[in-house]
C-alpha cells in the first residue's frame, strides 16, 4: 500500500500535551514508556508507532475522544480567516463582509459540528468564541456588549443549537431521503 506514511514518533509535541499537572521531564518519560509497551505497527512493510491523533475527512480524533485537538485546530483556522477580514473590512461593503464571514467562518465551524452533540460546553468554549468574534467583526459592536442581540440580528445559531440543528438535519435526511439506509434501518430496528 503506497499511500500509508509512518506517523511521527511519540515524543513529538505537536500530537500530544502534558497532562495537567506534568513537567515536560515526566511527559518524556511517560511516552517513553508508552513507545516501550506498545509495539509498532507494520502494514504493507511500512512500519511506525501508532499515532496519539488521527485525521478523517477534516475531523481530528484523539485518542482519548475528547475532540479537544479538533477543536483547536478549528478555531486556529477561523480565527486567521477572521484576522484576514478584519484587515481588509474597510474596503468592502457590510453585506461583502457578512458573506465573507459566513463563507470563511461559519462554514467552517458548521463542518462536521454534529459529532460534537453532546460535547460540554466547556469544551466548545473556544468555538463559541470565535463565534462571538465573527459576529462583532460584521454588527461592529464593542468586546463588552451583549452578543446575543448580535447573533439575532445576524439570524447566526448559538454553537450548541448547530450542534442539535446539524444533527437534527442529518436524521431527516437518512430518515425521509432513503440516501442513508444503514442509519434509517438502525432507527427501525429501536
Amino acid at each position: 500500500m503506497t499511500g500509508f506514511r509512518p506517523g511521527p514518533s511519540l515524543g513529538s509535541s505537536r500530537h500530544a500535551s502534558p497532562p495537567r499537572g506534568c513537567s515536560s521531564d515526566s511527559q518524556g518519560r511517560i511516552q517513553a514508556d508508552l513507545r516501550n509497551r506498545v509495539p509498532c505497527l507494520t502494514l504493507a512493510s511500512s512500519s511506525g508507532p501508532p499515532r496519539l491523533t488521527v485525521k478523517s475527512l477534516g475531523i481530528t480524533l484523539d485518542s482519548n475522544v475528547t475532540m479537544q485537538d479538533h477543536i483547536k485546530k478549528k478555531t486556529n483556522n477561523t480565527f486567521h480567516s477572521l484576522k484576514l477580514l478584519h484587515k481588509i473590512k474597510t474596503f468592502i461593503t457590510h453585506d461583502d463582509l457578512k458573506q465573507a464571514t459566513q463563507a470563511l467562518v461559519l462554514s467552517r465551524l458548521d463542518y462536521g459540528i454534529s459529532i460534537l452533540t453532546g460535547t460540554a460546553k466547556s469544551q466548545l468554549a473556544p468555538m463559541r468564541s470565535t463565534l462571538h468574534a465573527a459576529a462583532r467583526l460584521v454588527t461592529g459592536i464593542k468586546k463588552y456588549d451583549h452578543i446575543s442581540p448580535a447573533l439575532k440580528s445576524l439570524n447566526w445559531l448559538s454553537i450548541e443549537a448547530r450542534c442539535s440543528f446539524r444533527t437534527a438535519c442529518l436524521t431527516h435526511k437518512a430518515l425521509h431521503t432513503g440516501k442513508a439506509e444503514y442509519l434509517a434501518k438502525k432507527k427501525e430496528d429501536h
